[in-house]
């Protein structure tokens, strides 16, 4: 099949600029757009000398969609640093998106005046035409794809979507070599289209389902953990109570020496009990009074202005899971600063116009990224780590609230607002 040079490298171009607005709402495109569209014009600039080099490439499709797809491949991956099933995954569907556009340009063009007109305007309405469908596709289809700039993409996602590949490559051979029925090679792209997005959706809500499981495991290990928390602070409260009638008695010891070697003994034994926290409410006086002992281990100073009584309308597990998280995250934040001065935690609750409001304040070394409004997390098993910030948020909006987080003189500040019922 003998075909245009020109038209084949500009439709290389125009895959190469749908595979740059697929990839567009993901992190990888993150202040690195432009650089990143220069690794895809160096794509299409292999692509031009393997068609220069290799004539024949152009008149076999199947060898023309295989250089396409290896070239395309490899520039996803120098774009997301890394060998992936996601590489392949963003390689498999602008393919076949661009597949499905340019057969629907193909058969417009073939039922229209289009076809008598100069190669230039047939150029430039084709042109038009791309530009129209991609803006179209950037600001709906390829936005809603992605879950938090991620695909996730793995092993079943990306080989069912290779399956489907394969189907829009045959249409798309079809069409073209042996000049197939249009209306029928459009059904059939349309449809592998259709299949990807649905699977994207499904896959989308596992995911959804997943992380809503984990957060439900987390708020029942949290639960008992409250209930060992609460038991273990009875016991300190009562044994705490118990000495002080101790160091009563110890004072009528006759002997001045005796009697002040065992009250400091006795005295540096109850200092514990400086780590009970008062608040008002009983559930979160546990929770503080247990996360400062483990503060006071570690050599943080954590300082609560709370007035607990405002929290009545909340569930017990709800506060323990709200202020536990909370509480979690930054001392594990301030536990890697080396001086004193920056190893402190200060949390405020109080009621402003019909609102409580919490506060949880901590030092940082750096500010963080954001995702969704969201810190995304550090570790390396995203999806065991930064649930404690989402639960807060699910918490909040369960009572009808929401949070906020900010950063600012050095400080994470984390604010949660909700109306006091």
């Amino acid at each position: 099949m003998v075909r245009d040079f020109g038209i084949m490298i500009f439709q290389d171009f125009l895959l190469l600029v749908c595979v740059y607005l697929f990839l567009m709402p993901l992190h990888v495109m993150e202040k690195k757009k432009i650089k990143n569209g220069l690794i895809l014009c160096g794509a299409w600039c292999v692509m031009l000398a393997a068609r220069l080099l290799i004539p024949a490439i152009g008149e076999h499709l199947i060898a023309e969609f295989f250089m396409r797809f290896v070239i395309t491949m490899i520039a996803v991956g120098l774009i997301s640093k890394k060998i992936s099933w996601e590489m392949i995954y963003c390689t498999v569907w602008p393919l076949i998106v661009y597949h499905c556009i340019n057969i629907i340009w193909n058969s417009l063009h073939r039922v229209s005046a289009i076809e008598q007109q100069p190669r230039v305007l047939q150029y430039l309405f084709s042109l038009l035409f791309f530009a129209a469908v991609y803006l179209l596709l950037s600001i709906t289809l390829f936005r809603w794809l992605p879950r938090n700039g991620f695909y996730q993409a793995g092993p079943r996602r990306t080989l069912s979507a290779a399956a489907v590949l394969f189907l829009s490559l045959f249409s798309y051979y079809n069409f073209y070599q042996n000049r197939g029925e249009s209306n029928l090679a459009v059904l059939v792209q349309l449809y592998c289209v259709t299949f990807l997005y649905l699977q994207a959706e499904l896959f989308k809500k596992s995911e959804v389902k997943q992380e809503y499981a984990l957060m439900e495991r987390m708020w029942y290990q949290q639960k008992k953990q409250y209930e060992i928390a609460k038991d273990q602070m009875q016991v300190i409260d009562r044994k705490c109570h118990d000495l002080k009638y101790q160091v009563a008695a110890m004072r009528h010891i006759e002997n001045p020496t005796e009697r002040e070697k065992n009250l400091k003994e006795l005295e540096q034994s109850i200092r514990i009990y400086d780590s009970i926290v008062k608040t008002g409410n009983e559930i979160l006086d546990t929770l503080l009074s247990e996360k400062s002992l483990i503060c006071e281990a570690r050599d943080i100073t954590m300082h609560c202005v709370i007035d607990g009584k405002k929290l009545f309308f909340m569930d017990s597990i709800d506060i323990y899971a709200l202020f536990g998280n909370a509480i979690d995250n930054a001392i594990e934040c301030v536990e890697k600063f080396s001086e004193k001065e920056m190893r402190f935690i200060d949390i405020c609750v109080a009621e402003k116009q019909h609102f409580l409001y919490i506060r949880f304040s901590n030092p940082i070394e750096r500010a963080p990224e954001y995702e969704n409004d969201l810190p995304k997390t550090t570790k390396k098993n995203k999806q065991y780590h930064g649930i404690g910030l989402k639960s807060i948020r699910h918490i909040a909006e369960k009572y009808g609230g929401d949070i906020s987080v900010s950063t600012e003189m050095n400080c994470f500040n984390l604010e949660v607002l909700l109306p006091v019922k």
